[in-house]
C-alpha cells in the first residue's frame, strides 16, 4: 500500500511538473524553484544555493564516484534518520523537472524501499550528463533575483562568491554549517523517472 502511496506522489509530482514546463521559460521555473527551497529552508545560505545550483546542473555526480560507497553512505544515513512528515518526498531542483531531491525522511514515511533509492542514485551519477552552462545561467538568474529584491542576499554578495567557484573550476560543496545545524538534510538527488 505504501508503495501505492509513493506512486501517487510521483506521478502527481509528474503532472504538476509538466504543467510547470508548458507555463513557464526554463528562467521562470527555475525562479520557481528557488523560492520554494527558500520557503522550506529560510536560512540557507549562499553556499546553500549555489549547492542546489551544482546538483540541478550535474545530478548526483561526484568525483571518484564509487557504487560502494555510495552503498555505505545511504546504510548509514537511512538508519540515522528517523522517517518525518515535515518535508515533501521529492523535491524538484532543475527545470526541466527530471532531477530531484528525494528526502530520505519522508521517502521512508510512505514505505520507500532504501534499494530502490540507492538504484535510482548509483543510476543517475552514472547516467546524467551535466553542464557547466546550465550552471552559469542559473546563477545568472539568482543573481538578477537578488538585484530585483526577491532573495536575501546581495548581488555583489552572490557575484564574489561565483568568482571565487570559477576559480576553482566550479567545485561540487557541502551544504553550509548553518544549513547542517538547522536542517539535518538527508536526502539523493535522482533521475525522477528511476524512484518509480
Amino acid at each position: 500500500m505504501k508503495s501505492l502511496s509513493i506512486f501517487i506522489i510521483i506521478f502527481l509530482l509528474n503532472i504538476s511538473i509538466s504543467a510547470a514546463a508548458k507555463s513557464s521559460s526554463p528562467v521562470e521555473a527555475f525562479t520557481e524553484i528557488i523560492l520554494n527551497e527558500l520557503k522550506l529552508y529560510p536560512e540557507m545560505q549562499i553556499q546553500d544555493l549555489y549547492k542546489l545550483g551544482y546538483q540541478a546542473s550535474y545530478g548526483s555526480y561526484h568525483e571518484a564516484f564509487d557504487s560502494v560507497m555510495a552503498r555505505e553512505w545511504l546504510d548509514k544515513e537511512w538508519d540515522e534518520t528517523p522517517a518525518s512528515t515535515d518535508l515533501p518526498v521529492v523535491e524538484q531542483i532543475n527545470f526541466s523537472g527530471n532531477l530531484v531531491r528525494v528526502n530520505i525522511a519522508a521517502y521512508k514515511r510512505e514505505g520507500g524501499a532504501k534499494e530502490t533509492l540507492l538504484k535510482a542514485f548509483i543510476n543517475t551519477a552514472e547516467k546524467f550528463t551535466g553542464s557547466q552552462a546550465t550552471l552559469i545561467k542559473y546563477w545568472e538568474e539568482l543573481t538578477e533575483l537578488s538585484s530585483k529584491g526577491i532573495v536575501k542576499f546581495e548581488e555583489e554578495e552572490l557575484s564574489q562568491y561565483f568568482k571565487v567557484k570559477l576559480n576553482e573550476k566550479l567545485p561540487a560543496v557541502h551544504h553550509s554549517s548553518v544549513y547542517m545545524d538547522l536542517y539535518k538534510p538527508a536526502y539523493r538527488v535522482v533521475i525522477k523517472d528511476y524512484i518509480k
